[in-house]
C-alpha cells in the first residue's frame, strides 16, 4: 500500500574483481509502470 515501508538487503559480491564497478538494480512494484532503478557502485582494492 502507499507508504508502507519494506527492507530489502542486497548483497554486492566483489570476488575476483578489481577497480570501479556499477551495478543497476531494479525493483519492480504491482501495478507500477516502470522499476524504481538502484544504482549501485564500488571502487573495489
Amino acid at each position: 500500500m502507499p507508504g508502507d515501508t519494506l527492507r530489502v538487503a542486497v548483497r554486492f559480491d566483489t570476488s575476483g574483481q578489481r577497480g570501479w564497478l556499477f551495478k543497476v538494480l531494479r525493483v519492480y512494484f504491482s501495478g507500477g509502470e516502470r522499476p524504481l532503478r538502484l544504482y549501485v557502485e564500488a571502487d573495489v582494492q
